[in-house]
């Protein structure tokens, strides 16, 4: 029943829109009824049916707009400069220059490495060994342990050679029991001159690199 009721409400609703709207059409019909269009716009009725050609040129603008986002502000047409301006500017620019100007620092290392062949040199070898094996005689020895230290110093020559001087220490220790001198040490000094007498001689041939690196 209520859904009856319903549907009964909603068509006299769709009536009522349907009929206000032809009461509110009716009015401006009538008002145009019989009277020409162009009384109310101010045009005649030739013009208004008569089709005239457009010219795109008539939208075309050839000037500036008034305002633009990203306008380019122009340099000025010429700038004044001085001669020692012109050198200043061109001297601090130039990549070429400022690379010429680690050369010096540059042979100067090369002068050090070169001179540096000439430095003394300190030295220490150290050895140790120790063997087991066995023997068929009594008088040789089956195990043996050998220990030998030599620090020096060799200082180079201008002239090719070298002075070497050097203090070794030797020690042997031996199970054979008829050994004299068991364990046996050596301890001398030693003192060398060295100098080549052709080839790699002379004082010219070992400051050459000194001579070019300058």
């Amino acid at each position: 029943m209520n859904r009856t009721g319903h549907l009964h409400r909603s068509a006299v609703l769709v009536v009522f829109i349907i009929w206000a709207g032809l009461i509110a059409v009716q009015p401006g019909c009538s008002y145009l009824d019989g009277k020409d269009l162009g009384d109310h716009t101010g045009v005649s009725m030739e013009e208004l049916q008569s089709v005239q050609a457009v010219q795109m040129s008539d939208f075309v603008t050839t000037g500036k707009s008034e305002a633009e986002p990203n306008q380019v502000v122009q340099a000025p047409e010429s700038v004044t400069l001085s001669i020692e301006q012109c050198r200043q500017m061109a001297l601090e620019n130039n990549l070429n220059l400022k690379a010429v100007l680690f050369d010096p620092s540059i042979a100067q290392t090369g002068v050090v490495l070169a001179q540096a062949a000439f430095e003394p040199l300190l030295f220490n070898n150290f050895a140790f060994a120790k063997t087991e094996q066995p023997t068929a005689i009594s008088t040789e020895s089956s195990e043996e342990e050998f220990l030998q230290n030599d620090i020096g110093l060799i200082v180079p020559l201008h002239t090719g050679g070298s002075i070497q001087i050097n203090q070794p220490f030797t020690r042997v220790d031996r199970s054979n029991p008829f050994s004299t001198l068991n364990p046996a040490n050596d301890t001398d000094l030693r003192f060398s001159i060295s100098q080549p007498l052709l080839r790699g001689g002379g004082v010219k041939t070992a400051t050459h690199a000194i001579h070019i690196a300058h």
